[in-house]
């Protein structure tokens, strides 16, 4: 079965974005205030985390602090990290994706973006969901089970996109497979409506 999304009013306040982790706006910032993201990284916590819990992760992976620029936290549990050189933040990005109490991390400015899906049953096939991915959005490069203390799964998937083609073709925050529905979230998902089903605007009954 196709996936498709579902048009239940009460998913209306699926969760959004912040601006900042949007693809599309970071690159609207970089041209009208003329500075580069391209050292950026972000990463996602579960909740927020003290400084010095950041420190002690940094020290923990062996990533030198003389690299970093700055750190700035935000709401969500969201950490942005500038570095000295664009390598500095991909060495930095790929430390902090092998971390157990990172959920994800990526450049701010990347090629590719990761596909958060919720709600899936441990033993719901995997190739359906590929595949039905592939069929309307894009190739997938990489997936994995995201998994929670013990090594536990809690009905998360990451699927890694190409940014252009999740552009061209973005993903439903709500989606149907098989008669089940799984929330969708990624970096630059644009918003969705429930009356046209259409991308960039909301309009709710």
């Amino acid at each position: 079965m196709e996936m498709a999304s579902t048009s239940r009013q009460s998913y209306s306040r699926v969760l959004q974005n912040d601006g900042a982790f949007n693809n599309e706006k970071a690159n609207q910032t970089e041209e009208s205030l003329g500075f580069s993201r391209e050292t950026e990284v972000v990463a996602k916590f579960p909740q927020k985390r003290t400084r010095q819990y950041i420190y002690d992760m940094l020290n923990k992976i062996k990533f030198p602090f003389k690299n970093v620029e700055s750190i700035v936290e935000r709401r969500g549990g969201m950490v942005f990290f500038t570095c000295q050189t664009k390598n500095q933040a991909k060495q930095l990005s790929a430390a902090l994706e092998c971390h157990r109490d990172v959920e994800c991390a990526r450049l701010v400015l990347s090629d590719y973006t990761d596909v958060k899906i919720h709600w899936i049953p441990e033993r719901f096939p995997n190739q359906k969901i590929v595949a039905a991915i592939e069929r309307h959005h894009g190739k997938i490069y990489e997936h994995r089970i995201m998994k929670v203390r013990y090594g536990i799964a809690d009905g998360r998937r990451l699927y890694r996109l190409k940014t252009d083609d999740l552009k061209q073709h973005p993903i439903a925050p709500m989606v149907r497979l098989d008669e089940m529905v799984f929330l969708v979230e990624y970096s630059g998902q644009p918003a969705q409506c429930f009356l046209c089903k259409g991308f960039g605007h909301l309009r709710y009954v």
